[in-house]
């Protein structure tokens, strides 16, 4: 059953609110109107219960329809429903959660008690079936998301619809073209990259998928085909012609620097040679016209300057082509088309489209680049495969030999066969200062079996088993503040401001040591981690996680939150600004006895992969594993508490996010001493600091240094006042089909940014709010001004935007109302300086903002 609460106990404001929003939910009479044109206005008490109670959203994902029988009963109805969910794989939908088809596929079985369908199973619901009738009602069973608001109006419970676990999407991943299949791929695997086919069966087999498997006779090319097989041919014969490595080895040669960084090759360099060998191999009759052909090589170009994730949609690259000029899609193709027939060259083109850049243009990247990216930062690096060997071998030996123990040959692959859960692959990332990161991706099976085993594992007992562990962890009272993500440093600061103010009168004088562990996963010792955890978990007693979500207006789910005890999880709901959700899932229990045994896989079982070779570990534990980073805050938690505890009662703030540690006193030889221990290292928590990456704001001679603040995680913090701003450096760049989808996405990247809580007259005050919102705006504004060169500005989207822009920053910004006129001049002034910079584009934006400085709008 899920759950949704509104904003607090006895309130009734974010339900109203929900309805209130566009395309969001409506009750089930309004729904009833406006969808069948069907008026439910006399109905008994119970009915017009349900009617004003259910709230119905329909979600932006595909109808489904069934064939109905106007005979069948609701409940009949309900069966049938529930049946064709299932065959149809649509597992999440609530309608079918716990249940299961057996040999007679017409027959259900329910493993558990799905209260849902429970109560749908009521006099309100055959009522209102027997008035819409069987096919309006299996479009409501099947294509909305409903949710029943309880008498007290404090919850509501979900009835119909997928559960709730991300937003809902437009695009399928077919539809959008990435890099992604790209990445990290070595050297090895370049002979499996051949770009073309070998035969002419093989060749259209590729290209056109979807049509050969209509074919009683694939062997056969089709009538529609012949033009281009004769095409495929001539490709496959430059294929076998072409010198491509003279050309790779003259448009990319061997890189002169020292620095790995700058070793990969220049991006211009790569689309150059991208460029070539697609002249060279793809004949322009498969095109039709050079505009054809430059069009696909500026969508590639796209890809290859987009940063990681980055794609690009196969609607946006038809869109830029000229069907009627390409030959093999058909006769006449200088003449009119009709509609029928170009849809159907479409159809045929779009396969075509889907094999460049999902066959052709990736086996190509791949075979000549190793393609990877920084490991802080999502921008693409292509190095030539000989260069990434030289670069990357050395660091790779050392740290085999140094953190990895081989397995002999056998027991390997018994492991690897018997717990797919516990092999793992190595990944190495290039980092600045000539420097590495190795990260380890878990390894999801060789098929489906594999990888449903693998995925129950992770879903049942590994996420569980943190999200239990992390609760005890915070559970635990220290005399530090428990930081789980960086949000929350803002708020630390300000309560140990706070501290000093009462303590001092005022704030002393104050010492900052930063410091940062080096290769912390890689030398945490693994029985100091088995120790700590064995203390927090009574292997004979059974703990519960529940889980908590987020609903947004839109019918999507964020903001996950994970609660202990039922209680915690009651208290949560009640208190707790906005709407949210449980799970059906919500609720996992495991006893102690499986979280140490789930623990011990991760820490001494565990296996990872590097070539061919399978190796397990010295010591330490692997980064990118599920529990590693937990395993991490437990250890220098521990650190913290009994190599620091001289700290406790000195006026002195310990921060600390994964392995970066911020130590704040008063207090001069307090601070020294603490730099001494970390400078010295300390072996039983196998922390050795990053000589590096360590600060100070006092020399030597313990004199006070000019800097005025401290960058801690991002963060800019005043060594005079403890203000905290949050810096964001990094253009975003949303990459959309319009101008208002464009904008719609900076104003949530404005809206997320803004959640640091450094926009609190608690944390900071007013004149490092307003620079902070100075850094916001400056920072979405150049976005914009990025992200919307292609497009041709719509003033009224554009008003809409930086109305949304202004109101949530009066809403974020909890100061008087006088404080919001210095609000809104900033956001003006920010984005009038910058689109000033490109006067003639954004004329209409830029008048539009005058007015509003001038209070005429």
């Amino acid at each position: 059953m899920k759950t949704l609460s509104s904003s607090k106990a006895g309130e009734q404001t974010s339900i109203p609110t929900i309805m209130e929003q566009d395309d969001g939910f409506r009750s089930l009479r309004q729904f009833a109107k406006e969808e069948y044109d069907i008026n439910l206005e006399d109905c008994d008490s119970e009915m017009k219960y349900l009617l004003d109670n259910v709230l119905i959203i329909r979600p932006f994902n595909k109808r489904l329809s069934m064939q109905v029988n106007d005979e069948w009963s609701f409940h009949q109805l309900l069966h049938h429903c529930q049946v064709y969910l299932i065959k149809l794989g649509y597992n999440s939908n609530i309608l079918v959660e716990g249940y299961a088809t057996g040999n007679n596929e017409s027959e259900l079985f329910s493993s558990t008690s799905v209260d849902s369908v429970n109560n749908l199973r009521t006099y309100p619901w055959r009522r209102l079936h027997m008035i819409l009738g069987c096919k309006t009602m299996a479009d409501i069973l099947l294509n909305t998301a409903a949710f029943r608001i309880s008498e007290n109006k404090n919850c509501m419970v979900q009835l119909l619809g997928g559960t709730l676990r991300k937003r809902y999407s437009q695009v399928s991943s077919r539809d959008k073209f990435t890099l992604t299949q790209c990445l990290y791929k070595p050297m090895s695997e370049r002979r499996r990259m051949n770009p073309v086919p070998n035969t002419k069966l093989s060749f259209l087999q590729t290209v056109f998928k979807e049509e050969y498997k209509k074919l009683k006779h694939p062997s056969r090319t089709p009538k529609k085909l012949v033009p281009f097989s004769h095409l495929a041919l001539i490709t496959m014969k430059n294929h076998t012609t072409c010198r491509y490595f003279l050309i790779f080895d003259n448009i990319c040669p061997q890189p002169q620097s020292t620095d790995n960084l700058e070793r990969a090759v220049p991006k211009s360099n790569v689309m150059r040679f991208c460029s070539v060998i697609f002249e060279k191999v793809i004949p322009l009759a498969m095109l039709g016209s050079k505009s054809n052909k430059s069009h696909i090589l500026h969508c590639l170009a796209k890809l290859i300057n987009g940063e990681r994730g980055f794609g690009i949609r196969l609607v946006d690259i038809i869109s830029g082509l000229k069907i009627k000029e390409i030959p093999w899609l058909g006769k006449n193709y200088s003449g009119n088309i009709n509609k029928q027939d170009f849809v159907k060259r479409q159809i045929i083109l779009k396969q075509f489209i889907e094999w460049l850049f999902s066959y052709f243009f990736p086996r190509l990247l791949t075979s000549f680049f190793h393609i990877t990216h920084i490991s802080t930062s999502k921008d693409l690096l292509f190095y030539k495969h000989t260069t990434w060997r030289n670069v990357s071998q050395t660091f790779t030996d050392f740290y085999r030999d140094t953190y990895l123990q081989p397995l002999p040959q056998f027991e390997s692959i018994t492991q690897s066969e018997s717990n797919m859960a516990m092999m793992c692959t190595t990944r190495v990332m290039p980092k600045k200062n000539n420097d590495f990161r190795v990260i380890n991706i878990p390894l999801k099976g060789g098929d489906l079996s594999e990888m449903k085993e693998y995925q129950d594992h992770v879903t049942n007992e590994v996420r569980p088993a943190r999200r239990i562990l992390n609760r005890l962890r915070l559970a635990h009272t220290t005399f530090f503040p428990h930081l789980t993500s960086i949000d929350q440093l803002p708020r630390a600061i300000a309560n140990y401001r706070d501290d000093l103010v009462s303590t001092y009168d005022g704030l002393p004088q104050l010492y900052f040591l930063k410091f940062d562990a080096k290769s912390c996963y890689d030398t945490l010792p693994k029985e100091k981690i088995m120790r700590i955890i064995q203390s927090l978990v009574d292997k004979h007693k059974t703990y519960s996680i529940y889980e908590v979500r987020k609903l947004e207006p839109d019918g999507s789910s964020t903001c996950s939150r994970y609660l202990s005890t039922l209680t915690d999880l009651k208290t949560s709901l009640a208190d707790k600004q906005g709407t949210f959700i449980q799970g059906r899932t919500a609720c996992t229990t495991l006893s102690g006895s499986e979280i140490l045994k789930i623990v011990g896989i991760q820490v001494q079982n565990t296996i990872t992969k590097i070539g061919i070779s399978n190796f397990t570990r010295k010591d330490g534990v692997y980064q990118g594993l599920h529990l590693s980073s937990l395993f991490c805050d437990l250890v220098y938690e521990e650190f913290i508490e009994r190599k620091l505890g001289f700290l406790k009662f000195t006026n002195s703030l310990i921060l600390r996010i994964a392995d970066d540690f911020l130590i704040i006193s008063p207090c001069l030889d307090l601070i020294c001493k603490v730099e001494t221990i970390a400078k010295d290292g300390v072996e039983e928590y196998g922390l050795e600091i990053n000589q590096l990456k360590t600060s100070t704001n006092f020399d030597s001679q313990k004199q006070i240094e000019k800097e005025t603040s401290t960058t801690f995680c991002g963060f800019d913090i005043s060594h005079a006042t403890l203000g905290v701003v949050k810096r964001f450096d990094d253009l975003c760049s949303p990459h959309t089909a319009s101008y208002s989808k464009t904008l719609t996405k900076l104003c949530h990247i404005f809206k997320s940014r803004s959640a640091y809580n450094t926009l609190s007259l608690k944390v900071n005050s007013k004149e490092v709010i307003l620079e902070q919102l100075r850094i916001l705006c400056e920072n979405i504004a150049k976005s914009y001004c990025k992200s919307t060169r292609g497009f041709k500005p719509d003033l009224y989207v554009f008003a809409k935007f930086i109305d949304s822009i202004i109101e949530h920053c009066y809403e974020k910004v909890d100061a008087p109302s006088e404080f919001e006129i210095n609000t809104k001049e900033l956001v003006l002034g920010v984005f009038l300086k910058e689109l000033q910079k490109k006067n003639s584009k954004h004329s209409q934006c830029i008048s539009y903002i005058k007015l509003l400085q001038n209070g005429y709008v």
